[in-house]
């Protein structure tokens, strides 16, 4: 029967040689092909293989214009999207999240009606930059409570770029307990006590031929404080009024935000070059060399704190 109450979604799903509607929470109908619903989901292949009129404990049974019905329990905007995938490319394209929980909404969608392919893709959308980096917090709460380990350890990784302390609050914090953000904050303090000791030991560097080590020029600026260890336990000179400071401030950026990308921050590298073109001799060489060193410095400090363990529970 025609229900004069229910609207239609757009004309993509709006197909009249469609055979199968399905009706959202919020009495929106999108007629799509049972072929292309059953390759797609597990729980659909299940239902459209039973005879409709005996099937009356899985959907009741009523047809509009000749095709079943299927009521379900998600918004036309998160049915939108998860049925996008459904299709080929050639006819959509997949949907455009701009936030991280209508993406939650598609995945809890995907994983109740068995549709494994569109989940692996969602939960490749997760890990984009635009949430794993710009929305480390909001995206670590989402994965916890929606009990996605992988997810919610590679957002932890990700808040170590946000400092412990005066961190923004986020509504999606009220979605975890405090016994999570507990831990949350154990594995920040354990990554930045790792990341000093990687920055306040440079044994981990292999090159001897830097320009701040070799430059004749910086000569007289060299102090005391200026000596490091590098590899082999060698003694070398660092050039004191400028790569000493860079050492200096990285050591306190990195160990309040523990994460390899630190040390190469904008206002860091602008500030320390800055000083090093004052020198003759460092000036030509100090930014290729300096940007070297610090994808060396991130990649060091990334290594020892992915030893840090996560520990998580989910209920």
């Amino acid at each position: 029967m025609d229900s004069l109450d229910k609207s239609s979604a757009d004309f993509l799903f709006n197909d009249m040689d469609a055979n199968v509607i399905l009706r959202s929470k919020d009495n929106v109908d999108f007629r799509v092909h049972g072929l292309l619903l059953s390759m797609s989901s597990r729980y659909f292949r299940d239902i459209l293989r039973l005879d409709p009129p005996n099937n009356t404990q899985s959907f009741q049974h009523e047809t509009r214009d000749g095709a079943d019905i299927i009521a379900v329990d998600d918004s036309n905007n998160t049915l939108r999207k998860l049925l996008a995938y459904c299709y080929p490319h050639s006819v959509v394209n997949e949907p455009i999240f701009d936030q991280a929980e209508d993406l939650y909404d598609v995945l809890r969608a995907a994983e109740k009606y068995g549709m494994d392919g569109v989940e692996k893709k969602l939960r490749m959308a997760l890990r984009e930059p635009r949430f794993m980096e710009k929305m480390p917090l909001r995206s670590f709460a989402l994965a916890v409570h929606h009990r996605l380990p992988e997810e919610a350890t590679l957002a932890a990784k990700e808040t170590l770029g946000l400092p412990l302390v005066e961190r923004e609050y986020v509504e999606e914090l009220e979605l975890i307990t405090g016994g999570t953000m507990h831990r949350l904050q154990a594995y920040h303090t354990q990554c930045s006590k790792i990341a000093h000791s990687v920055a306040s030991d440079l044994s981990w560097v292999d090159r001897d031929d830097y320009t701040w080590f070799t430059c004749a020029e910086c000569g007289g600026l060299r102090s005391s404080s200026s000596y490091v260890t590098i590899s082999g336990n060698r003694r070398m000179l660092v050039v004191s009024r400028w790569m000493a400071d860079y050492l200096a401030k990285a050591d306190v950026a990195v160990t309040e935000r523990p994460i390899g990308r630190t040390v190469s921050c904008p206002e860091l590298m602008r500030a320390t070059l800055e000083k090093a073109s004052q020198c003759r001799g460092c000036g030509p060489k100090a930014c290729s060399e300096l940007r070297q060193f610090c994808r060396k410095f991130a990649a060091a400090v990334d290594l020892a704190t992915s030893e840090v363990e996560l520990k998580l529970r989910f209920c």
